[in-house]
């Protein structure tokens, strides 16, 4: 058995860079643009993908927990593929659309999923110190999955926009293969789970009433808020501040590159949560109020402190969330997550519906900034109370 866990890991690491081995990201906005659509339908389509997230995160968990995680992996897949074929062969805006939600789906469905498996493998193998380490190089190799995806998206878009979605199905079918050779562990009997409902609420109580971990998750929400933005948004961004086509591309792969690094790193860096929120903070303000030089480089740093924080609350949350509904738990705080996220994602698409990114970033950077300031002051009196273990 020892063996297959073993294996289960390098399997996970490659399911991590497979996934995320597709060729659309960096050209999303140019895509847009060559079918006619505005800056607005970015902002509607990540909107869709959010709440089509939201909506499965949860039952998608307790799926998970009740038929096995390698069923679920198998659903995601699936619900991804058919999400590259609506957007490749119509062009158009209404079908771009379905495939976000696809996709938002097919992310519901793994997130948890995966980190769970990974905790149950660990906890086998007796190795459950190294899960925030092998976490973050699974996150980081997802990056570097982006990222040498985007490189290769540059040479492909030169066919069309239509083939980087097309030739994305080829990896995702590889994954099909990784999953079919996990191996899943089993540290409860499905009995357990018999009332779906009150399972659920005990998983997302579990998260609620631990005021470290609503202050991480609520901290983690805001901080992919900001990697969402600078994600989907930063093409825009870097096009309205640099003016030239081939460089956003290139600029957007290479700050893949740091996300992927910062991933690697994460477990490694000891800092105060609140420090390196205000880092975040700061380079993204700055970042949108910079020049054609600055800004492309803050942009590329901004996702150390961003990765981070979020690998913290996760490993937080692995720690109370009980046996038996793991990935359901972890999906509950991807869902909370979501619930930050999702508002200001429609508010900064309106705001960008006349095609002013720069306008948008600084807008949605200062509100953030204020909510967080809020949530810091609101918490300051009872930070005291909080472990200090769990920060």
């Amino acid at each position: 058995m020892n063996e297959r866990l073993q294996r289960n890991i390098k399997l996970l690491y490659i399911f991590s860079f497979l996934r995320f081995f597709a060729f659309w990201q960096p050209i999303e906005q140019l895509f847009l643009f060559s079918i006619g659509a505005s800056t607005a339908v970015l902002g509607i389509g990540t909107a869709l993908w959010t709440l089509s997230q939201f909506a499965f995160e949860i039952p998608s968990g307790y799926i998970s927990d009740k038929f096995g995680k390698k069923n679920v992996f198998y659903i995601a897949q699936a619900s991804r593929i058919a999400g590259f074929l609506v957007i490749a062969i119509p062009r158009k805006v209404s079908t771009y659309y379905l495939g976000l939600i696809l996709f938002g789906a097919a992310m519901a469905f793994i997130s948890g999923s995966d980190k769970a498996l990974l905790h149950d493998s660990l906890v086998d193998l007796k190795r459950e110190k190294e899960y925030k380490r092998i976490s973050g190089i699974m996150n980081g190799l997802s990056g570097i999955g982006v990222m040498a995806a985007g490189i290769l998206a540059v040479f492909i878009a030169r066919f069309g926009y239509s083939y980087n979605y097309s030739l994305s199905i080829i990896p995702q079918l590889l994954v099909l293969l990784v999953i079919f050779m996990m191996f899943e562990p089993k540290h409860y009997t499905k009995e357990l789970l018999k009332n779906p409902a009150r399972d659920m609420m005990t998983a997302i109580k579990s998260i609620t009433t631990v005021k470290a971990l609503q202050l991480l998750v609520l901290l983690a929400g805001t901080m992919e808020l900001v990697k969402r933005i600078n994600m989907d948004f930063g093409q825009a961004f870097l096009f309205s501040v640099i003016g030239a086509v081939t460089l956003v591309p290139a600029i957007w792969v290479i700050g893949t590159g740091s996300r992927a690094l910062s991933n690697f790193i994460a477990h490694k860096v000891e800092s105060h949560t609140w420090g390196l929120v205000a880092a975040t903070f700061l380079i993204f303000i700055v970042m949108s109020f910079s020049s054609r030089i600055i800004a492309p480089i803050l942009y590329i740093l901004v996702f150390l402190p961003v990765n981070i924080v979020i690998l913290q609350a996760e490993e937080a949350v692995q720690k109370v969330a009980p046996a038996h509904l793991r990935a359901t738990t972890l999906s509950g705080m991807n869902m909370l997550i979501n619930i930050v996220q999702t508002l200001p994602i429609i508010a900064l698409g309106w705001f960008m519906a006349d095609r002013n990114p720069i306008l948008g970033f600084q807008i949605s950077s200062i509100t953030i900034c204020i909510a967080v300031a809020f949530v810091y002051l609101i918490t300051l009196t009872g930070r005291k109370k909080i472990k200090t273990e769990v920060l």
